[in-house]
């Protein structure tokens, strides 16, 4: 995952995770989703994360990192 500024001349961060980092922020993340929901009344849904790969080609990684990336989009 890439971290870029919107403004500016700052650094471009480049961040290496694994997948379990994804599942544990998934994990977090979904009570306050839940908690939104009920208090506004409004449809705050979190996406679905991308599922784990085994044995993974390169066209299976590539395509499961566009899916990460739209994800914590």
């Amino acid at each position: 995952m890439v971290v870029q500024a919107l403004e500016g001349a700052r650094p471009i961060w480049s961040l290496n995770k694994r997948y379990t980092d994804y599942v544990k922020l998934h994990e977090q993340l979904m009570p306050f989703f839940k908690m939104e929901l009920s208090r506004t009344g409004s449809l705050n849904v979190l996406p679905a994360l991308p599922s784990k790969l085994v044995g993974q080609t390169d066209m299976e990684l590539n395509s499961r990192q566009a899916q990460l990336e739209t994800y914590m989009s």
